[in-house]
């Protein structure tokens, strides 16, 4: 599950969620190996549509051969098209727009052929921070006894401090030898 202000940055964070090292341009296809994939729906398909509108194909013809809504092939365009601005221009506002729509660190740093400490050095000198918005799991019925957070690039953060005691729970868990082993720090924090 993925949450974002923006379409793309959803997507962008669903596709790191998956953690199957499948990524926005990570393979190429054939012709034929497009129109396969665009009529009959795998788990590429997505991708698939990345890498026919990068290399030119019309949105309106992935929607007619996919079904799928204009509308969400154009977010995957408008994540194509940053990812152009960025090889060449890195600059606060470019950056800012990036990280709204969902880019990480070490993708900016790909595209624009910096380090992911590079770009998070740059990110920090302009103040481009992530701030924190609730999901509202309550549908706004009654306030939520325990909100949880999503992290974003926005302007206004949501959460509020208290003075209770935090507690910071680190949990390990390694596997050696077929065996598992669990270690669980829990630390309180004034």
């Amino acid at each position: 599950m993925a949450f974002g202000r923006t379409i793309e940055e959803a997507l962008q964070k669903a596709v790191r969620s998956l953690e199957v090292d499948m990524y926005f341009g990570f393979k190429e296809w054939s012709k034929d190996e497009i129109m396969d994939i665009l009529r009959h729906p795998t788990h590429e398909r997505m991708f698939v549509i990345y890498y026919a509108l990068q290399n030119g194909m019309p949105a309106d013809e992935i929607s007619r051969i996919t079904n799928i809504d204009p509308f969400f092939i154009k977010k995957i365009q408008n994540i194509i098209d940053a990812e152009g601005t960025l090889k060449v221009d890195i600059s606060p506002d470019n950056l800012k727009k990036a990280k709204r729509m969902g880019f990480s660190d070490e993708r900016i740093a790909f595209l624009s052929g910096k380090t992911r400490e590079e770009i998070n050095d740059i990110r920090r000198r302009h103040g481009i921070i992530p701030t924190y918005k609730m999901v509202d799991t309550c549908a706004a019925e009654f306030a939520a006894a325990t909100p949880y957070y999503y992290s974003t690039y926005e302007d206004q953060c949501e959460i509020s401090s208290s003075a209770r005691k935090k507690v910071l729970i680190i949990a390990l868990v390694l596997f050696a030898s077929g065996r598992e082993l669990n270690l669980t720090t829990v630390q309180s924090m004034q």
